[in-house]
């Protein structure tokens, strides 16, 4: 038997109410996003950079990658690395991505 501990909505949801109390305007972006992690990072930076005073935005989904090249990663830090690239030192703009490992448990990906 399975059971559901929460839902993404329900993690966004709770993340906002927590920014909410703390004073912060918070736009939800959605709980299902998809798309190439660089042109999400990007629409969110385009977003971000249009926006004045203090405001948080929360999103979810499932990115994904094109790999090119050698290199290792995944979507998590593809997304995070194009928003600063696409942010490019812009003040008083910050940014955490949180992800899963992929794999929830099963093998030991996580933070390679």
């Amino acid at each position: 038997m399975n059971t559901i501990c929460a839902a993404p909505s329900q993690s966004l949801e709770a993340a906002a109410k927590l920014a909410r109390d703390a004073g912060y305007k918070v736009d939800i972006l959605g709980d299902a996003l998809e798309g190439e992690a660089r042109e999400v990072a990007q629409d969110h930076a385009r977003l971000a950079l249009s926006l004045t005073g203090p405001r948080i935005l929360l999103s979810g989904g499932e990115l994904t990658v094109t790999r090119r090249g050698d290199g290792i990663g995944g979507p998590n830090a593809e997304y995070a690395l194009a928003l600063a690239q696409a942010l490019d030192g812009a003040p008083k703009i910050h940014a955490i991505a949180c992800d899963t490992d992929g794999v929830d448990g099963a093998a030991e990906v996580a933070g390679r």
